[in-house]
């Protein structure tokens, strides 16, 4: 699975658990078991209806055998190019 860039990491995310459960052969109502709620609502946040909160996500994708990352990109934060204003800036 390789990330979809500029799609956000809940839309990303979800994609990948939808992924992983056709894969293995297992359906929404499985994970929603094992999560202890309702198909229903598994099934609203893995298609964007509802929000699910970061946690509910991270569990899902434990669950699922999928892990989360967090991992600065290059050229980005408070000194990347044109976000910096301060003088003797690493980007100047």
């Amino acid at each position: 699975m390789k990330p979809v860039c500029g799609t956000g990491i809940d839309a990303d995310l979800k994609r990948a658990i939808r992924e992983v459960l056709r894969a293995d052969g297992c359906t929404q109502a499985d994970l929603a078991r094992q999560l202890g709620l309702s198909e229903k609502h598994v099934s609203q946040v893995l298609t964007g209806k509802v929000t699910g909160s970061l946690s509910l996500l991270e569990r899902m994708a434990a669950i699922v055998g999928l892990s989360l990352t967090i991992a600065r990109q290059q050229g980005r934060g408070p000194h990347a190019g044109r976000w910096c204003h301060r003088d003797g800036c690493p980007c100047d």
